[in-house]
Order: structure tokens, then C-alpha cells, then sequence
């Protein structure tokens, strides 16, 4: 479990009484080299719900590209008085660490330095959680850099829990983690970045948020995948986070699955569903993650939000799929999936 929850998640929500009827959707334009793009307008993109087209009634564009200046602009809101500070993002890096190596954890580290250096002096409040290491600090950057960095230090794997060896028990035990730190974050504007370095939460199934809840197996004591993925789901929703999942395992065989891990092509599905499904993406097989830290970086500081009326007659906790389409040629979009009816972030 968390040990706590940090100050700046502990502030009462802010919302927008002009949108409390909205659905919002905050999605990220790129170029064919993977740059996120700046200074589309409302009239550039299409919203579908379930296929059919959406007007959209509130956007905001919101370009901080050039570190460590910042900027945005609404529709819907004044523009920020020169001077004023941006909405901080929030970046919260999770370490799923209970079976994690010397050479794992070198890699997580570089993965801190590699936050640091692409977020520069831009302002940012950064969570880092690290159950098995007993990390679980929060702080402002860049004021509190050299403070969270230090917890990163290079360290020796701490003693061990009596299920590690079980990848199941580690998953069950990772899903309650992010659950109740996906609870702790606080709803208000801005763009809120999980960071899961893990070696994967599998999923026996194919992924689909829209299917009921029920199990995928009968085993005692344990909850199915497909359970577990829409409770995460929920909680990303709630709190309007874009999760992005780093193999921590690093460069993997070429050759295939180890020999007697015949679930070795699923360890990675739930959580890669999650990345998909609220917007972000998964990196694997990949010894180095510095460009993609950069990329995630760029990418949080540089995203477009959609708003308009979700439509009469879903029932409630119904899932509702959603698609963004971007008009202009040789553009990509990634957004969430969709949205259950009636949760709270579903509006704002």
C-alpha cells in the first residue's frame, strides 16, 4: 500500500462549471517523425461516439513545447496573463519492483535522469513510488529535482516478499497500488502522466473495455483480468490520467518466450490495453528509454482537449467508445477509447 498521499493530491477539486456537462478528451496530434504538433484549432479535428459525429463545444490548445516557457489558450477560458503560470503537469512514476534486478533498477534510474533532463526547469509536480525500495515521495520540480533524483541512486534489491516468483501475486499486488495512487490524484485541470515501469500486467483475453464484468477463471482467492483491467480503467478515468507502460525487463530474447513461460507473449496485454485505452502507449524490447521519456515529455506539454455533450439514453456505468480524428493529411491522433457513463471524470 501507498504510504501516503502527497500535498498537492490533497487539495479540493477544481472544475469548470461551464463543462460539467461536457465529455473531455484530451488528445495528442504527432508528425510522421513522432513530434507532437502545435497550433491546430477546433475546427481540425472530428469526435465520433459510438460512430456518430460529435459537436464539439469546448477545446484547448495547449502548447509548451519551447522548455522552459509555457502557454495555453480556450475557448472556453481566458487566456493566461502574461506571466502567469501554466497549469503544472503531473508525472507519476510508478516502479513495479517486487522481482526487480540491480540491472532492472540501473535502468529505472536512467529513466529518472532521462524525466529530469526533458523536463528541464519546467514546472511539473512528480510523484515517485517504488513499494519494494519504500520510495513514495512527491515534490515540485524543478525546485525538488536533486531530492527525488537522490531516491533513485543505484541500490542493491531489498529483501524480498515471500511471493516473489509468483508473477501473479505481483500483479494482483500491483493492481491495488495503482488503484488507490490513481484515487489519491487530484481532479482539476491539466494533464496527469502515470509512468508504469513494470514488467507487465498480463491479461488472458483479448482487451475490450466495453465487455461486462465477470471472470476469466474460477481460481480461488484471485480476480479475473478482465476485472482487474476495468478497474483500472475506471480509476485512470477518474482521474483523467494518461498511462504510458515501460518494460522494465529491458532487451529481450529475439528467439521468442523463455523456455517453460508459454504466457510470456500476454505478460505485457493489461497493461498495454490500459497505455491504449487512456491515450498513451507501451515501449518494449528496449534496453534504452530516454527517447521515448522525451517523447512522453514533449507530448504532455503539448496536447489538444475536446469537449461536447455526451448523448441521451446510455445507461449508467455503460462504456461509450469514443474516436478522434484529426483532418489535416499525414497527421496522427491518439486519444482515449472511450468513457464510462456516469463517473466523474467522465466530465469537468
Amino acid at each position: 500500500m501507498l504510504l501516503g498521499i502527497p500535498a498537492f493530491a490533497q487539495v479540493p477539486p477544481k472544475r469548470f462549471e461551464v463543462r460539467t456537462d461536457l465529455v473531455m478528451i484530451d488528445a495528442v496530434v504527432t508528425d510522421r517523425q513522432g513530434h507532437p504538433v502545435p497550433g491546430l484549432g477546433r475546427d481540425d479535428f472530428f469526435v465520433f461516439e459510438e460512430g456518430v459525429p460529435q459537436e464539439i463545444t469546448a477545446f484547448e490548445a495547449v502548447d509548451r513545447a519551447g522548455f522552459p516557457g509555457a502557454g495555453t489558450s480556450s475557448d472556453n477560458e481566458p487566456a493566461p496573463r502574461p506571466g502567469a503560470p501554466p497549469k503544472a503537469p503531473i508525472f507519476v512514476v510508478y516502479v513495479d519492483d517486487a522481482e526487480m534486478t540491480r540491472t532492472q533498477w540501473a535502468r529505472v534510474e536512467g529513466a529518472g535522469r532521462a524525466l529530469a533532463d526533458a523536463l528541464g526547469q519546467t514546472a511539473a509536480r512528480v510523484w515517485l513510488i517504488s513499494p519494494r525500495q519504500g520510495i513514495d515521495a512527491a515534490g515540485h520540480w524543478p525546485t525538488d529535482r536533486e531530492a527525488l533524483l537522490g531516491l533513485l541512486a543505484p541500490r542493491a534489491p531489498r529483501g524480498l516478499p515471500g511471493w516473489v516468483g509468483n508473477a501473479r501475486f505481483r500483479e494482483m499486488a500491483a493492481v491495488d497500488v495503482l488503484e488507490e495512487l490513481l484515487g489519491g490524484l487530484p481532479e482539476e485541470p491539466g494533464r496527469k502522466v502515470l509512468l508504469l515501469i513494470s514488467p507487465g500486467l498480463r491479461y488472458g483475453g483479448a482487451i475490450e473495455p466495453g465487455l461486462p464484468l465477470g471472470p476469466l477463471s474460477t481460481r480461488p482467492g484471485e480476480e479475473s483480468d478482465r476485472a482487474s483491467y476495468q478497474r483500472l480503467l475506471r480509476a485512470s478515468q477518474r482521474a483523467a490520467v494518461v498511462l504510458y507502460h515501460l518494460d522494465s525487463t529491458g532487451l529481450r530474447s529475439p528467439f521468442g518466450p523463455a523456455l517453460g513461460d508459454e504466457r510470456e507473449l500476454e505478460r505485457s496485454a493489461l497493461s498495454e490495453g490500459l497505455a491504449a485505452g487512456t491515450g498513451g502507449f507501451s515501449v518494449r524490447n528496449a534496453n534504452e528509454l530516454r527517447r521515448d521519456i522525451v517523447r512522453i515529455v514533449e507530448e504532455s506539454l503539448t496536447h489538444y482537449t475536446l469537449g461536447y455533450s455526451p448523448p441521451p439514453g446510455a445507461g449508467p456505468g455503460s462504456f461509450r467508445h469514443v474516436k478522434v480524428e484529426v483532418r489535416r493529411p499525414g497527421l496522427s491522433i491518439r486519444a482515449r477509447s472511450g468513457y464510462f457513463v456516469g463517473w466523474p471524470a467522465t466530465t469537468r
